[in-house]
């Protein structure tokens, strides 16, 4: 066989698995949603049409919603501050989180908070417009953000446990939110959250995530994630002038192999976190294999 018949059949293959692996982050963990007339807004349930809605078992935050609507309108500010829309997959096209986070700034749209803490530490929302179209999504709120992170909740939050008892294994089951296996002295939390920050701006999302190892203090971590580099490019801030961190102790992380994959564009980095300790942002690299590192570094 020629070297240029099995560079030929090497691409291919690879080009399977890629369109595999974007197949898989793009639809398997969705389903679609039609069969929805009416939708909870403060505990009212309000009516609604044409609704368009996708969603997943493996994360809240998967669910996204378009329809319309006949509610009064005014144009409140409620909420707005709050409300960031999350970045839908490419396919699902009627939600426009670029255009809905400019309306609703510009006042073009207004707010609603529709469900508080349902599930345990997340904010349902809906923007709607004056004439009739509504769209939904669900995002990380307060609660959620520091009862996932392991530590105190704000207060007037609902009892963490009260909430993950109430919503079965939503809080667990979360998306990011990883059983992790220390591999350092230092104090780590039982569950990490991973997170990625939208490319449109707003609070870091939490990103699917198994297989989690955690190196506490110096931060290193390694998890495998089956979110694809297009799929993530697409939706969050790539990071610049990325710099792994060395964890000589965290065995499965090497920051020189980090480094070489970056150059050699068989990885890519995201901003994970800014300011996750003052002038310091948390840093993912993803491999087109699956494979995920993180570490700590300071912002350039």
């Amino acid at each position: 066989m020629s070297g240029r018949v099995l560079v030929s059949i090497l691409l291919a293959i690879a080009a399977v698995a890629g369109a595999g692996l974007w197949y898989t982050t793009q639809y398997l963990y969705y389903e679609t949603v039609t069969d929805v007339d009416t939708v909870t807004v403060a505990g009212d349930a309000r009516p609604v049409r044409d609704y368009q809605g996708i969603d997943a078992d493996s994360s809240p935050l998967k669910l996204r919603a378009c329809f319309r609507v006949d509610w009064d309108y005014a144009a409140a500010r409620e909420g707005y501050s709050s409300a960031e829309p999350l970045t839908a997959p490419s396919w699902f096209n009627c939600f426009d989180a670029r255009t809905i986070a400019q309306d609703l700034a510009a006042g073009r749209a207004r707010v609603l908070t529709a469900e508080e803490n349902d599930p345990y530490g997340f904010t349902t929302y809906i923007a709607q417009y004056p004439d009739g179209r509504a769209f939904l999504w669900r995002q990380i709120n307060a609660c959620g953000a520091a009862a996932f992170d392991g530590e105190d909740v704000p207060e007037g939050c609902p009892d963490p446990a009260r909430g993950a008892a109430l919503a079965g294994t939503q809080v667990a089951s979360a998306a990011g939110v990883a059983a992790v296996a220390v591999q350092s002295d230092a104090p780590a939390p039982e569950a990490v959250t991973l997170t990625m920050v939208p490319a449109t701006g707003g609070p870091p999302e939490p990103i699917l995530a198994d297989d989690v190892t955690l190196r506490a203090a110096p931060f290193a971590a390694c998890f495998t994630t089956p979110h694809s580099i297009p799929m993530l490019t697409e939706t969050y801030f790539v990071a610049e002038n990325p710099v792994p961190a060395p964890a000589p102790d965290l065995p499965c992380y090497n920051a020189a192999a980090i480094r070489d994959a970056l150059n050699a564009g068989t990885a890519l980095a995201f901003l994970a976190v800014a300011d996750v300790a003052p002038g310091t942002d948390r840093i993912i690299a993803v491999f087109d294999d699956g494979r995920a590192r993180a570490w700590h570094q300071p912002r350039n």
